[in-house]
């Protein structure tokens, strides 16, 4: 199994992020993804893109997030 860098997945997703059906796939992967991680601040989700320097914007994701409306209000 290969590793991959938060650059690389963040850019991917930069990349695969066209349709709202795409967005809101990503913001169900995200939570599961974050599910496994544990305790975070959902707030510093949304800086994630930044600091992989890709363009595209995520909500604070948490285990609540309705990702079928929240995701309807980020640009990718």
């Amino acid at each position: 199994m290969s590793a991959f860098t938060a650059p690389s997945c963040t850019k991917a997703i930069s990349d695969e992020a066209k349709t709202q059906g795409d967005r809101q796939a990503i913001c169900k992967c995200l939570k599961k993804a974050l599910a496994i991680a544990g305790t975070y601040d959902k707030n510093r989700i949304p800086q994630i893109p930044k600091s992989c320097g890709v363009s595209i914007s995520l909500p604070p994701v948490d285990f609540s997030t309705d990702c079928s409306t929240a995701i309807t209000e980020y640009i990718f």
